[in-house]
């Protein structure tokens, strides 16, 4: 191994040392960057003022894992091999691995390595001699709910706005949405955002279960996918301009630093720009394989046809890159050359476009690769043609490269490995490179402090701008360090696979090493992560840049780091170039070079420490420390009893885990599903080992779904459990509304002035408010409906359509009827209304009941009339409407009514309102649509049937009978039984029931027998009953199809049933209210 820079002594030893009893006198003194400086044992330290780097001990304040590399730096002259022990524990070693003079920090230290101490212990503190750590756990979960703090930090920084100033006068815009506030500047920059949220898209793509990890185990928290359409929303609008190019940065605040001429107040909307046009089309790209996923094929369509545009745009308009003067507002901006863009000191804006690889080259090679993928899935066939060829010709197809917002190259790579199974393309060479780029990072890491994970003697950085002082610890430093933390959690996945035990274990553990570093062991001695409420963290950073949150109260926020670039005019940190990289940190103060958060850094945060938590575990296991462990041989036993229990959006699976009873090691479950009988390549979520249950959510109702099972190991995975399921009808939705499709006329809805004048009236079916003098504010027109009833622990969701007879805002709302008047829908600025109608939608939760809950149309403040039409709100998450624009009458219901309209998801990619509060469940958004898209409440049994009959072992796909006879009071009865699945161990049966007499049926009962070898399993549409082989079928209460009208009235519905003797049998005999019905002529 290479000895590291300016080391005068490195001592190495295996990777594995197991740990020996032995005394060992107490050091004096250590080196502190050159200085010596005495510790005793009885020093009390502080926190976050500086003095904490006066300890010796540099460890992770959380914890360690039992099986992960375990180390801890003891900051000290070179004595020798040195005796050290761990307290609470039968851990003792010698150590003699030392760094002297480390180049990143000045400082020098011995790397003690108790990896082989794999025993969970609680407070336990390394020694040597009477110098002893702060305490910290060995355990399975060191980080308890700190690791959901991580991304709920952008549930916290939520937010929205109004933009309307622009730089330099360049366009008369103005725009409404919600955001995730990217710095602790608050604004909303397109560029940065574009990294935040490739991070966490490649995250849910490569590990599908942690979509409901946080939502599931933390209060408020939303899932994956509802985080990013919030903090995806800005893309929406970001191309919505005249010069047909991205705007990169929108600004909340003006400062006297950060101009925005000619304006001196307000917000301000930067001029557009090529690079931020590609990170649109890289966004919206990957968004529409989360639409498809997680939301809707609109959602889905809208996106990928959005992000094709932004492509189109960027590569055939005019090149533009933007200098300072042409960003504004406060923070910085995102040069396309980020070595030029300032003179280090003193700092000044320099040139942010010299020519280089990593300008745009980088950007454009990245959308492409995102909209390939996305063509590939949504089946955009001659698309993925022309993408794919462009991908695999260009020339950073297969880099493996350190990656930030200045050069995404490599986050395209990623994207391409994580959808390897939907993709037409050979990806050996990437694997190769990554798997040779991760070496170089581990080898890095391990010389020095873990966080440093790139050469420190590297010159990529220089450009003759003071190149003598280290300029390889980059603003936002601890970013960088997790980036390449993720390529490491990408080469172990590939050893994993390619059956590389050794490496995939050595990986995980240096991916996991660099939380160590973010954890505690970095030169400033802080885990660099607030933890108030953490008292396990004894020295966490307390002060953070953070405009949203200045108290710092919130944990979980991370700050950028260290930082030797972009910090000469920072009062609060060190003087330039007066300290090592690593020490250029703010000791006091919130200086916003080091100790500023931002969207991107903690995005880099959140899958590393998934990664450590869910997935590092298994792969710790394949090269496991403690010994020599019996090779494993065999793929792992697979499950049995599998079963499926389906709600009209989820089924509930459950089976037999038969871990160990092959001696396989198994390290977990795979769960695929599919609306036809073919097995996906790629796993819908995966689940940890010795797991019995899962929960698949999301589904559609009504609809049949196969699902495979499979355990697997090192080795491989066992043979699949496989099992069926059915989803029930979609529950009606029920409006708490009075009349909100106003049919009624103004029925149930007051027109209340309050200042203003205005007049209330039903104009072809919509709601029209004609105002005459708007007054000055928006609730002295307020037309309002309430008090309503809402239940503590439930979701809501608040939807309608609105339009003015000219642009203007308006604020439509669930609040309070009373003081404080709360907005309940957290609708935030309210709604951007335009001349045509568009959708509103607001999901949001309430804690606890109340009955004083009321909807308003504060429309005031303006003279523009308003137009509002098909208001819900509903218990749930779904917006009956679909999110379509004229749901229509026949889809209105309310509180006294049972009708209903399809559930399916609200969301639209032209998303125009807004939804900032932190309360708040999902963003809102908008559709805007000239036609009419009436949903219906009409169900029958052909969506599950047809989605069943492709299946390739069914042996029936079309068997049937029917048969009529008088039913009830004298009508007749005939009953269609159809058999449109058989797969040898069961089948699907669609039944419909016919009332062919002369008076109407309200209410029945249908009963029939089943062949002697079958049993009822499920089904669907009806209410079932079964005694032995004899099932009845009746009418759901106060559905729709317990009416059967005379002459022709019908009801549909299906089930399944266990067969141990194939076929399934064709039932003839049915009797109807208790009235046999004859087979019919």
């Amino acid at each position: 191994m290479r000895k590291p820079p300016h080391a005068t002594s490195l001592q190495t030893k295996p990777t594995h040392i197991k740990p020996v009893q032995f005394k060992q006198k107490p050091l004096a003194t250590l080196i502190l960057g050159g200085l010596m400086t005495s510790f005793g044992s009885a020093a009390v330290f502080a926190a976050d003022d500086g003095s904490q780097m006066n300890d010796p001990f540099r460890v992770n304040y959380a914890g360690y894992l039992p099986q992960a590399a375990k180390t801890g730096l003891y900051l000290s002259n070179n004595q020798g091999p040195i005796n050290w022990t761990l307290s609470g524990t039968n851990c003792s070693g010698t150590e003699d691995t030392y760094v002297a003079n480390d180049k990143s920090s000045g400082d020098s230290f011995y790397i003690i390595d108790f990896s082989e101490c794999t025993d969970p212990a609680n407070n336990v503190r390394l020694s040597v001699g009477t110098d002893q750590s702060d305490a910290f756990d060995i355990s399975s979960d060191p980080y308890g709910n700190l690791k959901y703090e991580f991304f709920d930090y952008f549930k916290d920084h939520e937010g929205s706005a109004t933009f309307t100033n622009t730089v330099n006068n360049w366009g008369n815009l103005s725009f409404s949405f919600s955001y995730v506030k990217d710095a602790g500047d608050n604004g909303a920059y397109p560029t940065n955002t574009a990294e935040a949220s490739w991070a966490l898209i490649n995250m849910l793509e490569t590990y599908p279960s942690i979509n409901s990890y946080y939502s599931n185990n933390f209060t408020g928290a939303r899932t994956v996918y509802d985080q990013l359409k919030v903090l995806t929303e800005q893309f929406d609008h970001a191309m919505n301009n005249p010069r047909n190019l991205a705007i990169p940065k929108f600004h909340t605040n003006i400062q006297s630093w950060a101009p925005c001429f000619p304006h001196g107040s307000g917000t301000c909307i930067s001029e557009p720009e090529t690079k931020a046009t590609y990170a649109t089309a890289r966004t919206l790209a990957a968004m529409a394989r989360l639409h498809s996923d997680h939301g809707t094929s609109a959602d889905a369509t809208s996106a990928y046809n959005l992000a094709k545009t932004a492509l189109t745009n960027a590569e055939n308009e005019a090149f533009t890159c933007n200098q300072q003067n042409k960003f504004g507002g406060e923070g910085g901006m995102y040069p396309d050359n980020d070595i030029t863009g300032l003179i280090r000191n003193p700092k000044v804006n320099d040139d942010n476009c010299v020519a280089d690889s990593n300008n745009t080259e980088d950007d454009q090679y990245s959308a492409i690769v995102e909209l390939y993928i996305a063509a590939e899935k949504l089946g955009e066939t001659a698309d993925a043609t022309q993408f794919r060829s462009q991908v695999i010709s260009h020339t950073r197809f297969s880099e493996a490269s350190s990656y930030w917002w200045g050069a995404v190259a490599m986050e395209g790579n990623l994207s391409l490995l994580t959808n390897e199974s939907i993709i037409s393309m050979d990806l050996s060479t990437l694997k190769s490179n990554i798997l040779l780029k991760a070496d170089e990072i581990y080898s890095q890491q391990s010389q020095g402090y873990p966080g440093v994970t790139w050469d420190p003697n590297s010159t990529q950085w220089n450009n003759g701008d003071q190149d003598n002082v280290d300029n390889n610890v980059r603003w936002g430093s601890h970013r960088m360090a997790l980036n390449d933390a993720r390529i490491m959690m990408a080469a172990a996945e590939i050893s994993k696979a390619q059956l590389n035990a050794t490496d995939a274990a050595r990986f995980a553990r240096g991916a996991v090493k660099v939380l160590d570093h973010v954890s505690g062991i970095n030169a400033i001695n802080l885990a660099m992560y607030t933890a108030s409420g953490y008292s396990n963290i004894e020295n966490a950073v307390t002060r953070t840049h953070d405009g949203a949150n200045s108290s710092d109260s919130w944990a979980g926020k991370m700050v950028l780091g260290p930082n030797n670039w972009t910090n000469a005019n920072d009062p609060a940190m060190p003087a330039f170039g007066s300290q090592p990289g690593l020490k250029m940190f703010a000791l006091t103060g919130t200086g916003w070079s080091s100790r500023e958060i931002s969207i991107d850094a903690n995005a880099s945060l959140v899958p590393v420490a998934y990664f450590a938590m869910e997935v590092a575990p298994a792969l710790f296991n394949l090269d496991p420390i403690g010994g020599p462990v019996a090779p494993i041989t065999n793929a792992p036993a697979a499950p049995t009893a599998f079963a499926a229990a389906p709600t009209a959006t989820t089924v509930a699976l459950s089976w037999v885990d038969n871990a160990g009873t092959n001696d396989d090691a198994e390290q977990g479950y795979n769960v695929y599903h599919n609306t036809v009988n073919s097995k996906p390549a790629s796993a819908t979520t995966t689940v940890t080992a010795n797991a019995t249950s899962a929960t698949l959510t999301g589904l559609s109702p009504s609809t049949t779904y196969f699902v495979w099972l499979e355990a697997f190991n090192a080795i491989g995975n066992s043979a699949d459990a496989t099992a069926m399921a059915v989803t029930a009808e979609a529950p009606l939705a029920v409006n708490l509304l009075a009349n909100g499709d106003f049919s009624s006329g103004t029925t149930g809805w007051d027109c209340t002035l309050n200042g203003g004048t205005a007049t209330c009236a039903v104009e072809s079916g919509v709601y029209h408010v004609d105002i005459s003098n708007g007054s000055t504010a928006t609730w002295h027109i307020q037309p309002l409906q309430g008090p309503l009833s809402l239940t503590g622990g439930s979701s809501y969701t608040f939807a309608f359509d609105a339009r003015s007879n000219a642009n203007r805002n308006t604020e439509i709302k669930v609040e309070r009827s009373v003081s404080p008047w709360e907005d309940f829908s957290a609708t935030g600025t309210g709604q951007s209304l335009t001349t045509t109608m568009q959708r509103f939608s607001y999901t949001f939760p309430i804690s606890s009941s109340l009955n004083d809950a009321r909807v308003v149309m504060n429309i005031g403040n303006g003279n523009s009339d308003v137009y509002i039409d098909n208001v819900w709100l509903v218990e749930g998450n779904d917006d009956p409407c679909a999110g379509n624009v004229g749901c229509g009458s026949s889809s209105s219901s309310s509180s006294s009514s049972s009708s209903s309209s399809s559930s399916s998801s609200s969301s639209s990619s032209s998303s125009s309102s807004s939804s900032s509060s932190s309360s708040s469940s999902s963003s809102s958004s908008s559709s805007s649509s000239s036609s009419s898209s009436s949903s219906s409440s009409s169900s029958s049994s052909s969506s599950s049937s047809s989605s069943s009959s492709s299946s390739s072992s069914s042996s029936s796909s079309s068997s049937s009978s029917s048969s009529s006879s008088s039913g009830g009071s004298g009508s007749t009865c005939s009953v269609s039984y159809v058999v449109s699945n058989d797969w040898g161990s069961g089948g699907q049966i669609d039944l419909t029931v016919t009332n062919t007499g002369a008076s109407a049926i309200s209410g029945y009962d249908l009963s029939w027998t089943l062949g002697a070898d079958e049993s009822f399993s499920s089904g669907w549409n009806a209410s079932f009953s079964s005694v032995g082989n004899t099932v009845t079928a009746s009418n759901v209460a106060g559905h729709w199809n317990g009416e059967l009208s005379a002459n022709g009235g019908t009801s549909s519905f299906g089930f399944q049933v266990s067969d141990s003797s194939a076929p399934v049998d064709i039932v003839t005999g049915f009797t109807l209210n208790g009235v046999a019905c004859s087979s019919a002529p």
